[in-house]
This record gives structure tokens, C-alpha cells and sequence, in this order.
């Protein structure tokens, strides 16, 4: 008897294919699809999922309102006349 099955023999339960369970919260998914389940109307991961995908859009949306209104230098640059009238500072 070789020894691989002398161990099998004395160690069965090394050779069993190991039982493995799909746990909700063990890293499954994502922080933010579990905190989204867990909201009132949450649901479950296709529901969530719909939900972070609309607030996305919504944040994605006023971001580029907010950047169109308010992005940007809107002041004019000095003239040649304030140049002028403006002392250089001293160094």
C-alpha cells in the first residue's frame, strides 16, 4: 500500500469535495448593493441594483447642471488699461 492511500484511509475527510455556501453579506456583493437592499424598498440585488444605477444618474445629471451654470472662469481678464494703471509688485 502506497502512501497516499494509507492517508486516504486514515483521513477520509481530507478527500471530501468541501461543502460551499453562497452566504447574502459574505463579499457576495458589494457594500452598496447590501446597504441598497436594506433600504426601505430595497428589495432584492436586481432591485438594488436599479436603485444605485438611477441615484447615479441623478447625481451624474445635477453634477453636469451644476458644471454648465456655474463652471468656470466667467470674470473677465485685465485690460491693457489696468495693466497699465496697476503698479508691479514689489519682489
Amino acid at each position: 500500500m502506497d502512501l497516499l492511500e494509507q492517508y486516504r484511509k486514515e483521513h477520509p475527510e481530507a478527500f471530501r469535495p468541501r461543502e460551499t455556501r453562497a452566504e447574502f453579506g459574505a463579499h457576495e456583493y458589494g457594500f452598496l448593493i447590501k446597504f441598497a437592499i436594506r433600504l426601505p424598498g430595497g428589495g432584492n440585488v436586481a432591485r438594488a441594483r436599479t436603485i444605485l444605477l438611477g441615484a447615479g444618474g441623478v447625481f451624474l445629471l445635477v453634477g453636469a447642471v451644476i458644471f454648465l451654470l456655474y463652471g468656470g472662469d466667467q470674470r473677465p481678464g485685465p485690460t491693457e488699461t489696468d495693466l497699465r494703471r496697476t503698479p508691479p509688485l514689489a519682489q
